[in-house]
């Protein structure tokens, strides 16, 4: 039976990370003319042991992604950066201004519309 090929993170002699090599690599390149003289197996530090644990990679993964949506939805609801949407009760002229000026409506797209639907169409107000 074969043995099986264990796979390293490299350093060189000082411990840092060696230019144009990608870890992991064969550990048994280590000590041959593959690696550059000094080549040594790096030490596992508790970075590592994280990332090795796919269960614990894929749920912070998930994590990330419902944060990120949470992000991106407060994100559209304020609207444009620095500014914020009119009040739910604001007038319609108010609505219509803001929707041409920062909505990326035209005035033919907010002509004749009610406020609710400039505010359906346009965002939710502001608290």
């Amino acid at each position: 039976m074969a043995d099986s090929i264990k796979f390293v993170r490299v350093v060189d002699a000082e411990g840092r990370r060696i230019d144009g090599f990608i870890d992991p690599l064969p550990s048994h390149w280590i000590g041959t003319d593959l690696l550059p003289e000094g080549t040594k197996e790096a030490p596992e530090s508790s970075d590592d042991a994280a990332t090795q644990d796919v269960d614990v990679l894929v749920a912070r993964v998930a994590e990330l992604e419902a944060e990120n949506a949470d992000l991106r939805k407060q994100l559209d609801e304020q609207g444009p950066a620095g500014v914020e949407k009119p009040a739910g009760n604001a007038s319609t002229e108010v609505w219509a201004k803001w929707a041409v000026e920062h909505g990326g409506a035209t005035e033919d797209d907010v002509k004749g519309k009610s406020r609710d639907e400039l505010v359906k169409a346009y965002g939710t107000p502001a608290s």
